[in-house]
């Protein structure tokens, strides 16, 4: 059975017009994959698992899909122990993270990083390597065509056998799958697509340490030196790779404003472009890190705040990998549920149905981070 990645909403009231725009779209994820499906089973034939001695992952993206792919690669090294194994990824445009910036060097054995995605040298290094298995980690987005590319690519490097081609996400009626669905998380979606091809996914859990990411000695006094009579700290993540998905910065100085005035530390957490934007609010009680520390670090840093109030993007999944709370703030830019944070009880998710970031208000972030500092 193929895995599907939504559900109806719980508790909706839907008339017969709903019913028929769900089945429509059940019908056209169900159709893609069952596609994707056909042409691997056509084109490579299945290897037990005792034969599989060289795997190569094809993943994409930058912090936020490394990870929440970090249980799947997990869940892939558990079971081909003995396996050599390498992974393709996209280089990035500047102020992007790359994937070996938050895996340790020997995760995989090889790294291959491409330009373009039908690369004639990148194709003939991977020949050489003669792969049993080719494992397609899909990003959410992404489309028939080019899962249809990824498995041509798998072809034309000779790869025995591959796995895991799928479309999770689809731009048809897509007001009625805001509406109607809500979707895994990212993480929860990659496990359930390697499930399907009978990969074992137990002890596969979100934090970076479960997932043999080891957090680097850091000093962080100098850092926090104000620390002293604080009652905690609070980071707050600006940035965003999409404009729509940034709450305004005057938002965000009034937050920092009010928790500094109450004697909590706040921490501005972001990259190198964030930080001019943040740098006006930064005094002794609100200082501004962005840029100024490696990914693991600022993982470091986030370990030790009380609470992380974050738009969509990387560094609210690195804070939570660490076990800190969030306060996350979504647009509709998204499907409900695509990029949430484990709903373990202790993160809170502030979601305006439109897609301006403008209709999520202040008081309303404020109430949340109080009840996260309060529980």
């Amino acid at each position: 059975m193929i895995y599907r990645a939504f559900k109806l909403k719980r508790g909706l009231s839907i008339n017969f017009r709903d019913k028929v725009a769900f089945y429509l779209v059940a019908f056209n994820y169900a159709l893609k994959n069952n596609i994707l499906r056909f042409f691997s089973m056509v084109l490579f034939k299945k290897i037990q698992p005792e034969n599989i001695h060289r795997i190569l992952i094809l993943r994409m993206g930058s912090m936020g899909d490394t990870v929440t792919a970090l249980p799947a690669f997990t869940a892939i090294k558990n079971n081909f122990p003995n396996a050599q194994i390498d992974l393709l990824t996209n280089k990035f445009q500047p102020g992007k993270v790359y994937i070996n910036e938050i895996l340790p060097l020997d995760f995989f054995k090889q790294y291959f990083y491409y330009e373009k995605f039908v690369d004639r040298g990148i194709i003939r290094q991977l020949r050489l390597n003669k792969y049993d298995l080719y494992i397609e980690i899909p990003t959410y987005p992404s489309s028939i065509f080019f899962e249809l590319r990824s498995i041509i690519i798998a072809k034309r490097i000779y790869a025995k056998s591959g796995i895991g081609w799928h479309v999770s996400s689809d731009k048809l009626l897509r007001k009625i799958q805001q509406k109607l669905l809500t979707f895994d998380t990212n993480r929860t979606r990659l496990l359930g697509i390697l499930k399907q091809y009978q990969i074992n996914i137990i002890n596969t859990g979100w934090m970076l340490e479960k997932n043999s990411v080891v957090l680097p000695e850091f000093d962080t006094s100098l850092i926090l030196k104000s620390k002293t009579g604080k009652k905690g700290i609070i980071a707050l993540v600006t940035g965003a790779g999409l404009p729509e998905k940034k709450w305004p910065m005057h938002n965000f100085i009034s937050i920092a404003k009010h928790f500094s005035t109450d004697n909590y530390l706040v921490l501005l957490i972001g990259g190198k472009q964030d930080f001019i934007a943040c740098e006006p609010m930064a005094n002794e009680n609100i200082i501004n890190l962005c840029g100024k520390l490696s990914v693991l670090e600022n993982a470091v840093i986030l370990k030790k705040c009380s609470v992380v109030v974050s738009n969509d993007t990387g560094p609210m999944h690195l804070a939570y990998s660490v076990g800190t709370p969030v306060v996350t703030l979504f647009n509709a830019l998204d499907y409900t549920g695509k990029w949430s944070p484990p709903q373990d009880g202790h993160s809170i998710i502030i979601r305006t149905e439109k897609r301006s970031m403008e209709m999520i208000s202040i008081d309303e972030v404020t109430s949340a981070v109080n009840h996260v500092l309060s529980a």
